[in-house]
């Protein structure tokens, strides 16, 4: 497709991801946070061993990712379809129309009689996705960091505080990543097959087919090799999540650790007024 499109054809839906991301970081980590103070004030799952940090993470990541879920499911499916639109004009020997991001959308909601809920095909496996990524990415970072900063007993509580939440994120966004990734493959499938409009298969069928082999003339593809064209496109996944959510994780420590300082400044001298 580059070579058809030029350099532009590598950024085709690039805006979509822009426009987004912020927003769901923050919301994510909103009510991440607040997730996790209901727990330690309500329940007796404290931070306070390393099986109760790691229980603590996933259950507040899992309503995290599934309230962001509903908001950015259309995103994604119109980022999909952007960067596919220009072959799926070419295999069918159209002319491609460059419809914008605004005018994708109404083309995916007019292919489904104007509904907005075409715009959520996929839905469930976009929810079960981001929920179990965003469950097993604070989970992990949690884990990580409770070994790296809080327990005075292991030799990594050593680490510089910023090598330590580099390292905290990057590990997260890999494992988790790693973790859900089948789902998002299945997803994708699911949601191409729509926007392409080829007859609809359900998420098992897709599944056996990755995993099997779709020919019925061919014998079924042994199970590790079928399970592995599940994680195809994963290095590149995994190399984009290490930088970012290691960077992401660094600057956002820095500055809770500022904000805090500033606070705490901010009370004693209050209180040396005070006095």
């Amino acid at each position: 497709m580059p070579m058809k499109e030029g350099i532009r054809g590598f950024f085709r839906g690039v805006w979509i991801p822009l426009w987004s991301i912020s927003a769901v970081r923050a919301t994510s980590f909103s009510i991440y946070t607040k997730s996790r103070h209901f727990l330690a004030s309500n329940t007796s799952i404290k931070q306070s061993t390393l099986p109760l940090t790691a229980l603590s993470g996933l259950l507040s990541g899992l309503p995290a990712g599934f309230i962001i879920s509903m908001a950015s499911a259309p995103f994604e499916l119109i980022k999909i379809n952007r960067q596919l639109e220009f072959q799926i004009a070419l295999n069918r020997g159209l002319v491609y129309r460059d419809l914008g991001t605004v005018g994708t959308g109404r083309e995916i909601m007019r292919k489904h009689g104007g509904r907005v809920t075409g715009l959520y095909t996929g839905l469930r496996l976009h929810m079960m996705r981001d929920s179990l990524g965003t469950g097993l990415y604070f989970c992990i970072y949690d884990s990580l960091k409770y070994l790296t900063r809080s327990n005075p007993n292991h030799n990594l509580n050593k680490l510089p505080p910023q090598l330590s939440a580099f390292f905290g994120g990057a590990f997260a966004g890999i494992g988790s990543w790693f973790l859900v990734y089948p789902v998002d493959v299945v997803k994708i499938v699911v949601q191409q097959r729509m926007l392409s409009e080829l007859s609809p298969k359900s998420p098992k069928e897709i599944l056996v087919h990755l995993v099997r082999g779709s020919n019925p003339d061919l014998p079924p593809r042994p199970l590790l090799i079928g399970i592995g064209k599940l994680y195809r496109g994963l290095g590149v996944s995994a190399s984009r999540s290490t930088l970012a959510h290691g960077l992401m994780w660094t600057l956002y420590e820095t500055m809770m650790a500022r904000i805090e300082e500033e606070h705490n400044d901010s009370l004693n001298h209050g209180l040396s007024r005070v006095v």
